[in-house]
């Protein structure tokens, strides 16, 4: 009997000892897959501030052209407008020298 109940004690200390044993892999495995997501978890972090800073960059070209064009159509504009306004004063000028000569000229009926 004796013999038995050291035969069964000895079953239960290597079951607790597989036990144990896989308890530890799983757990070494656990540790494993976690360090393995941090990293690519840092990776996509890295990846995805990358894509941010070149879309940033991307922006203040952008917004510094459409300054530039911006810039360069008011000036246009600014140039159009002088020669409409000389274009005016012209035709103004044509219109009062016409309209003058018309008044000061005799009608054939006038004679």
């Amino acid at each position: 009997m004796k013999r038995k109940i050291d035969d069964l004690t000895e079953q239960l200390n290597d079951i607790n000892n597989q036990f144990e044993q896989k308890q530890r892999l799983c757990k070494e495995d656990a540790q494993n897959e976690i360090k393995l997501l941090q990293a690519k978890y840092q990776q996509e972090k890295e990846i995805l501030e990358q894509k941010c800073e070149a879309r940033r960059k991307a922006l203040k070209e952008l917004e510094a052209s459409t300054s530039r064009a911006l810039t360069e159509l008011e000036k246009e504009k600014a140039v159009q407008l002088e020669k409409l306004t000389a274009a005016e004063f012209k035709r103004s000028e044509i219109e009062k020298k016409y309209t003058c000569l018309l008044y000061t000229s005799p009608s054939p009926r006038d004679s």
